[in-house]
């Protein structure tokens, strides 16, 4: 009933939400956890609606940490679809237009769109993009090397950016 009356107090968005706001949500949560009153107020959302979309978004998934084979699936993926969308602009890769559900998505939804947004915040250090020459190269993450998965995906680094 509070939420109800809440809603209706504060006159907020009731709604469908909208792929681009689940992806507001899934970065909003990424970067504040599940503090659902600060997030409703950035998203003009009550709480309750926040929260709820949250949950549906929550499907079962893998829990703890990622084994050195999805790090290595998740920096591949997230190359590939940065290639594929034209992201990747002087040499870096935008988080803010990378769809995080997309990558859950071709992450076959192991995980929730959300965790795999804060891992690439710790794996994105891995990728390096030298802006002089234009080539991509991955360092080794815990002793995986990436290299080959990136000149597998490019191709020859002349031909990277036009």
């Amino acid at each position: 009933i509070f939420d109800c009356v809440n809603r209706l107090l504060m006159k907020t968005v009731v709604t469908g939400w909208t792929d681009e706001e689940k992806e507001d949500l899934i970065i909003l949560i990424g970067q504040h956890g599940t503090n659902y009153k600060l997030i409703s107020r950035q998203l003009g959302r009550s709480t309750d609606d926040v929260r709820q979309c949250y949950k549906s978004l929550n499907r079962p998934a893998a829990k703890g940490k990622f084994t050195e084979q999805e790090n290595e699936q998740l920096c591949t993926t997230i190359i590939q679809y940065c290639k594929e969308n034209n992201l990747l602009k002087d040499g870096e890769i935008p988080l803010e237009s990378i769809s995080w559900s997309e990558i859950s998505k071709r992450m076959n939804n192991e995980r929730m769109p959300d965790i795999y947004y804060t891992k690439w915040l710790t794996l994105r250090h891995q990728v390096v993009v030298d802006k002089l020459d234009n080539t991509y190269s991955l360092t080794s993450y815990t002793n995986i090397d990436l290299k080959d998965k990136v000149d597998e995906i490019f191709g020859e680094a002349d031909n990277l950016i036009t």
